[in-house]
């Protein structure tokens, strides 16, 4: 198993009471009316681009350091998002 954790921003739009995710290395995102659904939505987001870049042999950008992204984004909260993937099964469905 290989743990992927990735530093995101947690936005939150007042004008459609949604929270919103984003995980600027990887240009993926995700939203929820709750931060419970928002996390779940960017897990997924991000399981799906690495079992994607996995299959295809493709680069997986480096996650930034937290205390950077904290302090580029002072305005925001900024949270870890983890998921955890067997490399040897998703290479063997491609």
């Amino acid at each position: 198993m290989k743990k992927f954790v990735y530093p995101a921003v947690v936005y939150y739009d007042e004008d459609n009471k949604i929270y919103l995710m984003y995980i600027d290395e990887l240009g993926i995102g995700g939203d929820g009316l709750t931060m419970e659904e928002c996390n779940s939505s960017l897990c997924n987001a991000l399981m799906n681009y690495v079992i994607t870049a996995l299959r295809y042999d493709l680069d997986i950008p480096a996650p930034q350091e937290y205390e950077s992204v904290v302090k580029n984004n002072s305005n925001n909260k900024v949270m870890l998002i983890s998921i955890d993937i067997d490399e040897r099964k998703i290479k063997k469905l491609a």
